[in-house]
């Protein structure tokens, strides 16, 4: 079994006026926060010993994925109180 984060770009859009920097660094964070759930739910997936525990790993990976994207969104105020980093943020 195998798991996948992609974003669709044939159903992707966004309003002319939000297209920023800002809001491209915003929405490439939470696509990051997946992406870093994703590979936790396929090591889980790899490590399953039965199928019948497929939609136990998911729940928990999904519940967890949108508790941290809902921390983000609160932390950075949906975007708005992100600073910009030319190449990328301070380690």
């Amino acid at each position: 079994m195998q798991s996948f984060c992609y974003t669709d770009t044939q159903l992707s859009w966004i309003k002319p006026g939000f297209k920023a920097p800002q809001n491209l660094q915003y929405n490439q964070v939470i696509f990051n926060i997946a992406e870093l759930y994703r590979r936790k739910l396929q090591y889980d997936l790899d490590r399953l010993g039965s199928c019948f525990s497929v939609e136990t790993a998911f729940k928990h990976q999904y519940e967890a994925l949108n508790n941290e994207v809902e921390i983000f969104q609160s932390q950075s105020l949906s975007g708005r109180g992100l600073k910009l980093y030319r190449n990328g943020p301070p380690i």
